[in-house]
This record gives C-alpha cells, structure tokens and sequence, in this order.
C-alpha cells in the first residue's frame, strides 16, 4: 500500500512493503536519515474491495479479508501524517 524511496549510496532504492504503521515507516526514516537524504512515500489507496479479490486469488499466501480490512483502516489513518513524520 505504501512505496518509500529513498537514495542510499548515491543510487534511487524502493523499498516495497505495506508500511501501514508508524512504527514500521520509522525504519525507513531512520536508514533514509543515515544516508543524508529523504524519504519519499508513494501510496497505492486501491479499493478495499480489490485488495480482498486480489488477495483470495494469491495461490502462494493468503492473509484473510480481516488482515486486508485492518491494513485499509491503518494507511487511512496514516496517510494525513507522513509529511509529518518525515516523508515527503
């Protein structure tokens, strides 16, 4: 749901993971902080719906319409303070 990039080493890194939670967003920060540069978060505000369609199909792992509606709720809450927290 979230997309952070950061630069390390002079060259663009992705970093591709959910990040719905603070706490987890504070890693990327903190290794962007490191490399004396920012970090800039990309999100993919995709239908709940489609997310539970996608993730029923999954045939490597399946998280559970509970884990998708607990994810939807978090980045919602999210997204108002990542410019605060540090992202740009």
């Amino acid at each position: 749901m979230a997309i952070c990039c950061i630069k390390i080493n002079g060259h663009l890194t992705v970093i591709d993971a959910t990040n719905v939670q603070k706490e987890a967003r504070a890693a990327v920060l903190h290794l962007a902080k490191e490399q004396n540069c920012h970090a800039v978060a990309i999100v993919l505000e995709l239908p709940e719906k489609l997310c539970r369609e996608r993730n029923e199909k999954r045939s490597d792992r399946n998280f559970g319409a509970h884990v998708i509606t607990r994810q939807d709720m978090q980045l919602r809450r999210s997204i108002k303070f990542l410019k605060k927290e540090g992202f740009r």
